[in-house]
């Protein structure tokens, strides 16, 4: 990852379905299209609004999927890979870019 990143990148919330039971795919795939229509330059999923402390492995891997499938290289997407346990914050660094991540 050697990407220049320039810009204002949209910080996407981590919308999920009535009573919090999963993630909600269809209305992220809206936030990232609303984020294309406006010409950002690139979306951040999973950083301080992305209720990165409180999702599962699972619904983390759902996120990073569903964004970098949707946005298919139309703008960029950077992943936030934090964690209070580094173990955890290198594999999902690890994960983000197998993904197909442009950042982290």
């Amino acid at each position: 990852m050697s990407k220049e990143f320039r810009g204002s990148y949209g910080v996407l919330v981590t919308p999920f379905t009535e009573g919090g039971k999963s993630v909600d795919t269809a209305a992220l795939k809206n936030l990232l299209d609303w984020q294309i229509k406006s010409k950002s330059p690139g979306v951040i999923v999973l950083g301080t609004t992305g209720e990165f402390l409180t999702i599962s492995d699972d619904e983390r891997r759902t996120i990073v999927e569903t964004t970098v499938k949707h946005i298919d290289g139309r703008i960029d997407v950077l992943v936030g890979t934090t964690n209070a346990y580094t173990p955890n914050a290198v594999r999902y660094s690890k994960e983000a870019q197998e993904l197909g991540a442009d950042g982290l």
